[in-house]
């Protein structure tokens, strides 16, 4: 794995473009924010349509194991 530099992350942590939050988390607030966007699969054999919260909500039951 590549180190960066700390003078690097210094500046990248004081103009906000590097934070501790995962891809998981910045996904998670994403969903959260625009909640009512609506969000399409265009696909032939499983087509699909609903929104953001919708998205959220299924791939954390999908995570915890629970049904689609």
């Amino acid at each position: 794995m590549r180190t960066v530099p700390g003078e690097l992350v210094r500046r990248y942590e004081a103009e906000g473009w590097w934070t501790c939050d995962t891809l998981g988390d910045l996904l998670a607030g994403g969903l959260d924010t625009y909640p009512d966007t609506p969000f399409r699969v265009h696909s032939v054999t499983r087509p699909w349509s609903g929104t953001f919260r919708e998205v959220g909500e299924l791939a954390r039951r999908l995570a915890a194991g629970g049904p689609r």
